[in-house]
């Protein structure tokens, strides 16, 4: 009710605003009848005697009052005529205002109401809590977007323009390197909507050297390679402006292994084999398998005593010299001075033995190892033959090995401690290497004991008795 009030008074001063605007008018236009009212008289006045003038003169009739009074009533008969028409001139102008004042009425009205329409719409669309529905075409590089919005309310719409997003260039890359004769090429091409972007580069001048030094280079990266199994990898550089390169290494040449596979499996006396085979070229690699790692016990020392004799021809041949032998007879005797040895190390017997205190070499006569002796040797009142041998002599050692370390792996395996006890008699002093490498001994007993120190640590007792020649 209150905006339908509002838009009549609206309406109502715009009625009274047009009703002065048309008395003025109006009042104008009577103003202007009246003047031209007056300058008519005027102007019959002056037309009256210059008429009179003008038929005394063409006139050869002589002129009297009637003639006059006729002229007179003539000109009063024109100007009530010319009143008449000036009147009715005056009405159709009258009219004509009527008319376009009820057109500019007309036309107000519509205006007014079209106005308290729009004026209406406002205030519904700025009392709506719009509800925007958004409906964007994306820009291009070179296309402009549009973000068009009408509320689902109101039905208020509008729409924005999104600037084109112009090219996003990647880096130039040389395509047809120049050269003295001709141009080069070099193309860059746009990351979003991949157009390409080719320009000239200029020949190069007579004479030019490639690796140019007066420019500023602009390197620019230009391919690379991974590496292979000979060749390292590498990433090439490449000048933008010059088109100088230059190749810069990075990770080495390298095989591609599989895995490891046993070739040879390793024992307790020999290394094992495994090898691995590139899966790009073929290429093996191999590495040896230790041995595998048992601790030593008693048992081994018949075996330790075997491999000291293989060690130790083994020496000998190296210096040229020949090998020694052995005999179940020599080896019983070596094994029970090894015996004695661990309650006295020396060259004595020990006090269980059936000499004790005498010669170690009492042991050829215990076992009559030489019954072609010729020597006699007296023994509790009893003379024996001696039974010994031509030439011997005997070494004898001792030797501590670790069984396993603090981490509970083994340390010292049979192999290890028969190489230790060679090693040590070669690297003692008093003869014992010079007596095992001399070449009139040709016969040898070699005995081991191995006995227990604590759970980890244990000892080896060793005899090895050389002679000109085994017997028996």
């Amino acid at each position: 009710m209150g905006r339908k009030v509002a838009r009549l008074v609206k309406r109502k001063h715009k009625y009274i605003l047009l009703t002065v605007l048309l008395l003025c008018v109006t009042a104008l236009v009577v103003f202007c009848i009246a003047t031209s009212a007056d300058s008519s008289d005027v102007g019959e006045d002056i037309s009256g005697e210059g008429s009179t003038e003008q038929s005394v003169e063409e006139s050869a009739e002589p002129s009297d009052s009637s003639a006059e009074e006729s002229t007179a009533d003539e000109s009063s008969e024109l100007s009530t005529d010319e009143s008449t028409e000036y009147t009715e001139n005056s009405a159709e102008s009258v009219s004509g205002e009527e008319s376009a004042e009820q057109s500019v009425e007309e036309s107000t009205e519509e205006s007014a109401e079209e106005s308290a329409e729009e004026s209406r719409a406002e205030d519904e669309s700025s009392d709506c809590e719009h509800d925007y529905k958004i409906t964007v075409v994306e820009p291009t590089c070179i296309n402009d977007g549009t973000k068009y919005y009408r509320c689902e309310m109101c039905k208020a719409a509008g729409s924005n323009r999104i600037p084109a997003l112009g090219h996003e260039w990647g880096e130039w890359t040389v395509t047809v390197e120049p050269t003295e004769t001709a141009e080069g090429t070099r193309e860059r091409i746009c990351k979003r909507c991949g157009v390409r972007q080719t320009e000239k580069i200029d020949k190069l001048e007579s004479g030019t050297d490639t690796t140019i030094t007066d420019c500023e280079h602009d390197y620019k990266f230009n391919g690379g390679g991974q590496p292979t199994c000979t060749e390292p990898g590498y990433i090439r550089w490449k000048c933008k402006l010059c088109g100088h390169t230059y190749t810069q290494n990075t990770d080495p040449a390298t095989h591609y292994y599989g895995d490891w596979v046993t070739i040879t499996a390793p024992t307790t006396e020999s290394e094992g084999l495994e090898e691995r085979t590139c899966e790009s070229c073929g290429a093996k690699e191999s590495r040896a398998i230790d041995v595998i790692r048992i601790p030593v016990t008693a048992e081994d020392a018949e075996w330790i005593c075997n491999r000291i004799l293989e060690l130790l021809n083994e020496e000998r041949a190296a210096l040229g010299v020949g090998p020694l032998s052995t005999a179940p007879i020599a080896h019983e005797m070596a094994m029970v001075r090894a015996g004695e040895l661990t309650e006295d190390f020396s060259h004595r017997r020990s006090a269980s033995s059936k000499y004790p205190g005498e010669d170690s070499r009492t042991i050829y006569m215990e076992y009559q190892y030489n019954l072609d002796c010729l020597e006699r040797t007296v023994f509790d009142g009893k003379e024996y033959n001696s039974c010994m041998p031509k030439w011997s002599s005997e070494n004898i050692a001792s030797n501590g090995f670790f069984k396993k370390d603090s981490a509970n792996n083994v340390t010292d395996t049979k192999e290890d401690l028969a190489r230790e006890i060679v090693e040590n008699f070669k690297d003692s002093t008093g003869g014992h290497w010079r007596d095992l490498m001399n070449a009139k001994y040709t016969g040898v007993g070699i005995g081991v004991v191995i006995t227990d120190v604590y759970d980890s640590i244990g000892r080896a007792y060793t005899s090895i008795m050389t002679m000109d020649k085994t017997y028996g």
